[in-house]
């Protein structure tokens, strides 16, 4: 199976997130790859629902396609 490199400008529904994050994450404004890896976890903390489960799964998402948050470089 060919999967698809993930693109700056691509939606954070392609990391196939659990639904909390991703739909706080859309509520906040943050709705591509591009801008979810410019956030530091403190950043997302500040997110209404969005708590340290929350963040661990953005990382591992993102982890699987070899990116990190802001301070995870």
């Amino acid at each position: 199976m060919i999967t698809r490199t993930l693109q700056p400008g691509d939606s954070i529904d392609a990391l196939n997130l659990p639904a909390r994050p991703r739909n706080a994450l859309h509520r906040q404004g943050i709705t591509t790859i591009s801008a979810l890896t410019q956030c530091e976890p403190a950043d997302l903390l500040d997110i209404r629902t969005v708590g340290a489960w929350s963040v661990d799964a953005i990382r591992t998402a993102l982890a699987e396609h070899g990116l990190a948050l802001a301070d995870s470089r």
